[in-house]
């Protein structure tokens, strides 16, 4: 752990020394196994080893325990992980971030979005095809957050709406001067998702998108700062969470493992986006040299990425091996052999460019720290072309769409993976147009109609296919379930009684449902998820409805329809949960 260090991935010569990881804070930060009980709060709290408890950010029963005074938190530690009720414990440590390295004013330099060739010696097309990509999507409504050095909020060509500052522990997220280049943070959101087609300045690939600050790196930052940083992100609705950071050795040495961390990122992509997973793109580093242990990196559902340069290879000074994903454009570190990525810069002379003209601005964006954002940007697209995405489709859209460049010398095998390349260079147009989706429509359901009483005998769910623009296969969701009521009489009241999925349109359950009060809900299924839902409420009874007239057809003619439930590998089975004559005459 020595030789552990958490620094951006931005490598600047005047920066380029590093500070380890630091002292313990006097915390230990651990997750239950779930809710404690009042019990169990009191005797921790009774514990000589502890001072006192806090609740953690967030929906998981996270705490920290803050030792007493002279207490050993390595021991509070060990006392702690002992427990039954205790998932695992962690001291806590501080850490310090070495600051590495349209109409838009400045379109023509931002090669990265279209490359024509107008940088001598650069390819054309060595670029992720984002303009083709913004006839489906520019990013709107998404929110990227950028975890890094602060972001400044009151920039003209970004759309900041909200953040935090967990170093400070406030809810300024702005960088600060005493930070050794604050700037950074400024750029990278500049890259993912400054603001298009506004005439000034310059365009992120994601340029309609959101930016939501998390100012993360700088002053005494801690493990579990880092943690709330991820948490509190996702717990305001972002999609994204950028890190153009990481936890580096000097020589691509083995990387030390944190709960701590390993939990943010499982937080993001497990409760973010209610439920779909928010996805979690890192920096893949920029010693030059292969990582064969870096478990934040190789943890599942995060994505890390390399640098191109304009001539779509691989810089010399981006990390690969097996936890590499995917490559994106960037510049270069330490001099100015190929072009950088033009951003976003904060104003005044605390910013990236210092001092002079067009301080706002600066074009040597660079490092794996500028390639991260560019993927965030790609995957903002993605997720405003297509809501119902869940991370785990984007991080396979990703990959089945990258552009396998350098096949003389990426070494790809079978699957198409590269331990230099990861899966190629990212393509904006080709995964916005892989998952571009327009939501089926609700169908309408036929019978029963609403506040309708039915025999127990003659039981027909009934609905309208749904209306789907994109042409797309549908299968149903059918879900039928009795509401509990006050006089109920069995503990079953409120299960499930039907739930299966069919590519009918109609079933048949007479002589199959207990009598009661029940909710049908239909929901539409294409390949990407359900659709919005189809709802009516009715009666199971054992009376026999009054006949209608003549001249009405009651809305619920279609008991007579003649299709039935398929059967066969594409249907599921129905699952009756309740005895099935259990209040039956």
């Amino acid at each position: 752990m020595a030789r552990s260090l958490l620094v951006l991935l931005l490598l600047l010569p005047s920066l380029a020394s590093a500070q380890v990881i630091g002292e313990t804070t006097g915390d230990v930060v651990f997750r239950l196994e779930q809710e404690p009980s009042p019990a169990l709060l009191e005797r921790l709290a009774d514990d000589p080893l502890i001072r006192e408890l806090e609740r953690r950010p967030g929906s998981w029963p996270t705490w920290t325990a803050r030792a007493a005074t002279g207490a050993d938190p390595e021991r509070l530690a060990t006392r702690l992980e002992e427990l039954p009720e205790v998932r695992w414990a962690e001291v806590d440590r501080y850490f310090s971030a070495v600051l590495h390295s349209l109409d838009d004013e400045f379109w023509l330099q931002l090669w990265h979005l279209e490359n024509v060739g107008q940088n001598e010696g650069g390819l054309p097309g060595a670029d992720v095809h984002a303009v083709p990509a913004w006839a489906i999507s520019n990013g709107a409504g998404i929110k990227i957050a950028i975890l890094d050095s602060g972001v400044d909020t009151d920039h003209p060509d970004l759309l900041v709406t909200g953040g935090v500052d967990v170093v400070s522990n406030d809810e300024d997220p702005n960088p600060e001067d005493s930070d050794g280049n604050p700037g950074h943070g400024t750029l990278v959101a500049g890259v993912a998702a400054a603001v298009g087609n506004n005439g000034i300045g310059v365009a992120g690939v994601a340029w309609g998108a959101e930016v939501w600050a998390v100012r993360l790196l700088g002053g005494n930052s801690t493990l579990q700062d880092t943690r709330d940083g991820f948490v509190l992100a996702t717990d305001a609705g972002v999609s994204v969470l950028n890190n153009s950071w990481g936890m580096m050795s000097e020589d691509c040495a083995p990387v030390p493992q944190f709960e701590m961390l390993d939990e943010a990122i499982d937080y993001a992509r497990i409760e973010g986006r209610g439920g779909l997973g928010a996805t979690v793109v890192f920096s893949a580093g920029n010693q030059g040299c292969e990582y064969i242990e870096y478990p934040m990196l190789a943890r599942e559902g995060v994505i890390a990425v390399g640098s191109l340069t304009d001539q779509d290879r691989k810089f010399g000074y981006s990390s690969y091996g097996a936890y590499l994903d995917v490559m994106a454009p960037s510049g270069p570190v330490g001099g100015h052999a190929r072009p950088g990525l033009y951003s976003t810069d904060i104003f005044g002379d605390a910013g990236f460019n210092g001092a002079g003209e067009n301080n706002e601005y600066s074009p040597w964006m660079g490092g794996t720290s500028g390639a991260a954002p560019v993927v965030s940007g790609v995957v903002a697209l993605m997720y405003a072309a297509n809501p119902r995405l869940t991370e785990a489709d984007v991080r396979r859209v990703l990959c089945e769409t990258a552009v396998r460049i350098d096949p003389a010398g990426g070494e790809y095998d079978a699957a198409g993976w590269s331990r230099f390349y990861g899966c190629g260079k990212v393509d904006a147009a080709a995964a916005v147009a892989s998952v571009a989706n327009t939501e089926p429509e609700p169908p309408t359901i036929l019978a029963p109609v609403a506040g309708e009483q039915v025999h127990w005998r003659d039981i027909v769910l009934a609905w309208e296919a749904a209306a789907d623009v994109d042409g797309d296969h549908l299968r149903y969701d059918v879900q039928l379930i009795e509401p509990a009521g006050d006089d109920d009489d069995s503990a079953a009241a409120g299960d499930v009684e039907v739930d299966q999925q069919v590519e009918v349109t109609r079933l048949d359950l007479s002589d199959q449902v207990p009598l009661g009060d029940y909710t049908l809900t239909v929901w539409p299924v294409d390949p990407w998820g359900r659709g919005a839902p189809a709802q009516v409420s009715f009666s199971v009874v054992d009376v026999e409805p009054e006949p209608a007239d003549d001249d009405d057809d009651g809305g619920a003619g279609c008991t007579s329809c003649s299709a039935s439930v398929a059967s066969g590998p594409g249907s599921l089975v129905l699952l009756l949960l309740l005895p099935l004559l259990r209040r039956r005459p």
